[in-house]
């Protein structure tokens, strides 16, 4: 796997013109190739100074025939030898459920974002979900350091139509201990949860020494 750092500038801004979330999200895919595209994750880390910085993670490095700036490494394999990490991540934290759709008068399946108007309620939903991807995914967070961010949504098209698509965004922060190596690298390799091709799923780690 690849981690790339990629620095938009004011110029880049303009030349692509990159208005909105969706433009970031079809200025990191171009670095690929089309069938490399679905295994593509990245973390968008924002403004620094004059500069705007991405974080790519994927199975092939990126195109190098690009007027963007580019560093690219490999992870190496002994990074997997540290089973704690202080790590962030956005998540987009939805439940299935049941709801009447009036138009077809019948049952559907939708996905439902995760919040509440009360923080302490919220606050609970959000960790009881968090605890079950941990469970499912080969990780257990540290329940005394882990601390959440609830983001702004995204508004991405679907169909052409902007806005159709709402992504509700929440960044976790905190630290983490690897209880299943083999699925915790794949949750890493492949993402967590929804909303991967706009910005979430994408787990950035430190190893936490001691």
């Amino acid at each position: 796997m690849y981690l790339t750092r990629l620095i938009l500038t004011l110029e880049d801004f303009r030349r692509e013109n990159i208005t909105d979330d969706y433009s970031i999200h079809r200025v990191v895919y171009s670095l690929f190739k089309k069938e490399e595209q679905n295994r593509i994750l990245y973390f968008d880390r924002g403004g620094k100074g004059n500069a705007h910085v991405m974080l790519i993670l994927s199975p092939v490095r990126p195109a190098l025939d690009t007027l963007f700036q580019l560093e690219t490494k490999e992870i190496p394999a002994d990074f997997w030898r540290n089973r704690h990490f202080h790590f962030e991540i956005v998540l987009n934290p939805v439940r299935t459920q049941s709801v009447l759709d009036t138009k077809l008068n019948k049952m559907v399946k939708k996905r439902i974002p995760i919040r509440n108007k009360d923080r302490k309620i919220e606050r609970e939903m959000l960790y009881d979900w968090f605890r079950e991807q941990a469970e499912k995914h080969g990780f257990m967070p540290w329940w005394d350091n882990l601390e959440f961010q609830v983001l702004h949504s995204q508004c991405v098209p679907k169909g052409g139509v902007i806005g159709d698509v709402r992504y509700h965004r929440v960044k976790f922060t905190g630290t983490l201990t690897v209880t299943d190596e083999k699925l915790f690298r794949e949750t890493f390799e492949n993402g967590l949860g929804k909303g991967k091709a706009f910005g979430c799923g994408m787990f950035l780690l430190m190893p936490a020494l001691g």
